[in-house]
């Protein structure tokens, strides 16, 4: 495995994914850097990726905060172990809507979601809240490209019921 970089000293802070790809280069196909005490291993390369996502050879890690959202959700997509039924089943469900034909599909969407952000910061007689809005946006683009629905969250002063909801559940779980 490549060299451990333990530290952010002579990162740049405005690009840290592109100074990670130019390390990967430099390093390997395979690395780890240290982010404040908390050390990410980093492959790069469409076979090792694709070995590494062979579910016959791995499982999914259910984190302590993930863990925490099966009192409110049980044991679905998320919150489910790899040999559990129901993470079997949501994933079987789920798969073809992460297909290549399906990507392509929702292209449109996310660009009509992102000049409806744009078309709200030009209403905006104020300052807006980039990294508010960029909850929205992506909470859109999910709603709409995902399930063919849409929250208003650029037309509504409060968040959609659901999305409040979400929100208070995942703050439960301190995620």
């Amino acid at each position: 495995m490549g060299i451990d970089v333990r530290h952010l000293i002579g990162a740049n802070p405005r690009t840290p994914l592109q100074d990670t790809v130019r390390l990967g280069k430099r390093l390997g196909p395979v690395f780890t850097r240290k982010f404040f005490g908390f050390e990410a291993v980093f492959v790069a390369g469409t076979d090792l990726v694709t070995e590494l996502n062979d579910e016959t050879k791995f499982g999914k890690h259910v984190g302590l905060g993930v863990e925490q959202l099966r009192a409110l959700g049980g044991d679905g997509l998320f919150t489910a172990h790899t040999h559990e039924p129901n993470w079997r089943l949501a994933h079987d469900i789920l798969q073809p809507a992460f297909s290549a034909e399906a990507m392509r599909r929702y292209h449109p969407v996310m660009l009509e979601t992102a000049r409806e952000l744009v078309a709200a910061w030009d209403a905006a007689t104020g300052p807006v809240d980039v990294s508010a809005d960029m909850t929205r946006l992506t909470l859109e683009t999910i709603g709409l490209a995902g399930f063919g629905y849409r929250f208003g969250s650029f037309e509504r002063a409060e968040p959609h019921p659901f999305v409040t909801a979400m929100l208070r559940a995942l703050r439960f779980a301190q995620l």
